[in-house]
């Protein structure tokens, strides 16, 4: 049952397809360019640049005894991703929790697909890292959510994208609002309604003495095992009510997935063997609950030897929700959008000690700090986009959480 995996008292712990991480030996979190390291007894710090401390991830499980069992998991931010593209982030825009965040699990619990327990390993009996809690958690009063733009903000800003993309800077870029306010429930609670009203391939969820991250995300952004790797880039949303050939017609949808798969192999083309970058499945639909999604499947082998680390670099962020070409609009949307992503479209999985590693896409996904719970919302914006009709896909995608967050 879903409330035997988040029933556990016990924090950090992080859960993402059916792998369930618990009592944590270490705590490893980025922030303002020092990689801190959280042991029982004591912390070190180490100022690094970004991709030091995405090495020293892989060099600590390297360095471990082995167990087909051992991983981290954990999170990577939006603006890491930003600074490992040697773009500058702006310090004045508040940053409410880390860059990435990892715990070493003393304990893997894995669950089928129901929230059953499988079967629960005890990898090591190394003393557990214990949190302490610096926020303080009180019920809300009240739970209306509102967003850091209005809707005549968020127009003037497609006006501006729009333009970029006359000018040839961009093609398209994928553009958000942020909705902030309280809720009376607990992120526990929020998890298990959110993941029960609209079941997601792709859902977690990141606890934390001071944040979470709760996520019903539809999207991967790649998955590893061996010398393979694959990624499902997702364009194109409509409402499940609406018949799906809509979408499968739509020429806009169309251009929009294929320009992203352009750029996913151009990523992947950076990793992979020669020759091995391959479409293995193109524009299919996906359903769920609320909405229809258009998807692409595609497959490399890796060059011998590729690390993490390399990944990371090549893939994050991923190109489906930020655009194209991905450096220049990425600097576009930490310019344009008011706050920083943080969570949202960030990456949330486990590495394990073979390699092998999943990670999703942070979307339709919350952040809860103390008393406040942020979600993004938005969509990719062409030059073809309708201001209004984007606006409105905006607000429909936040629908469901907000249902969540505010119903009694």
């Amino acid at each position: 049952m879903k409330e035997n995996l988040i029933g556990n008292p016990s924090y950090p712990f992080v859960y993402y397809k059916g792998v369930l991480g618990t009592k944590p030996s270490l705590i490893l979190y980025y922030q303002s360019g020092v990689l801190h390291i959280k042991h029982p007894e004591e912390c070190f710090e180490l100022t690094c640049p970004p991709k030091i401390a995405l090495e020293f991830l892989e060099e600590l499980l390297s360095n471990l005894p082995k167990n087909p069992h051992q991983q981290l998991m954990g999170f990577l931010g939006f603006e890491f991703g930003l600074q490992l593209q040697n773009i500058k982030v702006k310090t004045k825009k508040q940053q409410l929790i880390p860059d990435f965040y990892f715990i070493l699990p003393n304990e893997i619990e894995y669950y089928d697909q129901n929230f059953n327990s499988l079967e629960k390993i005890k990898i090591s009996q190394n003393p557990t890292v214990i949190e302490t809690p610096t926020l303080t958690y009180t019920e809300a009063k009240k739970t209306k959510f509102e967003s850091n733009l209005t809707k005549q903000q968020y127009k003037k800003n497609l006006e501006k994208i729009k333009k970029l993309i006359l000018d040839g800077e961009t093609y398209q870029v994928n553009f958000a609002q942020r909705f902030q306010g309280t809720s009376k429930k607990t992120a526990n609670q929020i998890f298990t309604e959110l993941n029960e009203l609209n079941p997601s391939p792709h859902q977690a969820v990141l606890h934390t003495a001071n944040f979470s991250i709760i996520s019903n995300s539809p999207e991967s952004l790649f998955e590893k095992v061996k010398n393979s790797l694959k990624t499902y880039p997702i364009k194109g949303t409509l409402k499940a009510d609406q018949d799906p050939n809509i979408l499968l017609n739509s020429k806009k949808d169309q251009a929009e997935l294929e320009m992203i798969v352009d750029l996913e192999r151009n990523d992947l083309g950076k990793i992979a063997k020669t020759g091995s970058v391959k479409v293995t499945k193109h524009r299919y639909l996906e359903s769920y609950n609320n909405v229809h999604h258009t998807v692409s499947e595609i497959s490399c082998t890796l060059k011998p030897k590729t690390k993490f680390s390399q990944i990371i670099e090549s893939m994050f962020p991923g190109g489906s929700i930020t655009g194209c070409p991905k450096f220049r609009t990425s600097q576009i949307i930490h310019e344009l959008e008011p706050d920083l992503r943080e969570y949202y479209c960030g990456s949330l999985g486990y590495l394990k000690q073979n390699g092998d590693s999943k990670f999703n896409i942070l979307i339709r996904t919350i952040l809860n700090v103390g008393n406040d719970y942020y979600f993004h919302s938005g969509g990719g914006i062409t030059i073809q986009s309708i201001d209004s009709a984007e606006y409105e896909e905006t607000i429909h995608k936040a629908a469901n959480l907000i249902r969540v967050l505010t119903n009694e």
